[in-house]
């Protein structure tokens, strides 16, 4: 989770670890100049990948990775293995095979049901990249990349 370093708010947590309803999951509270205080209650939960800016916080606080959307823009369908307790497995079996708008909605259920949710969701508007001839947003997904060594960044070269 990221709260901005002069929210006093959350400024007792930074470094402790809470747990995440629904999943059960352990995280870290960090503080980070691109969170917004004054958007929701002013803390987020980082989502590798959700946007450009869960990249920039997954980069620099150094976060695991923890992907969930395959390919084919879902959910996957195998619950991972940093999910530990029955609750978390069952909440995360509810959103298997979802599209990510399909999977908003329902941990916002969820989230409801179980007595988690703060306040109404609300609708947001904050920029993300589409498909240049596609009509829903991009889902950032993890792949292995690889580089071949051609010697151009190389000081020597070239020179003999």
């Amino acid at each position: 989770m990221v709260a901005h370093p002069d929210d006093e708010r959350y400024q007792s947590l930074f470094g402790k670890t809470v747990r995440t309803p629904l999943f059960d999951v352990e995280v870290t509270v960090h503080p980070h100049p691109l969170a917004e205080p004054d958007k929701g209650s002013g803390i987020a939960m980082i989502c590798t990948f959700g946007d450009t800016t869960d990249v920039t916080w997954w980069r620099e606080l150094n976060l695991p990775t923890r992907s969930i959307i395959g390919r084919d823009g879902r959910i996957l369908g195998d619950t991972p293995p940093w999910l530990a307790t029955d609750a978390g497995k069952a909440a995360y079996k509810e959103l298997a095979g979802k599209t990510p708008f399909s999977a908003q909605q329902r941990i916002a259920e969820l989230l409801k049901e179980s007595g988690d949710l703060d306040g109404e969701p609300r609708k947001i508007t904050h920029p993300v990249k589409f498909y240049e001839r596609g009509t829903r947003p991009l889902e950032i997904v993890t792949t292995r990349q690889w580089y071949i060594r051609n010697g151009g960044r190389t000081p020597t070269f070239g020179r003999r």
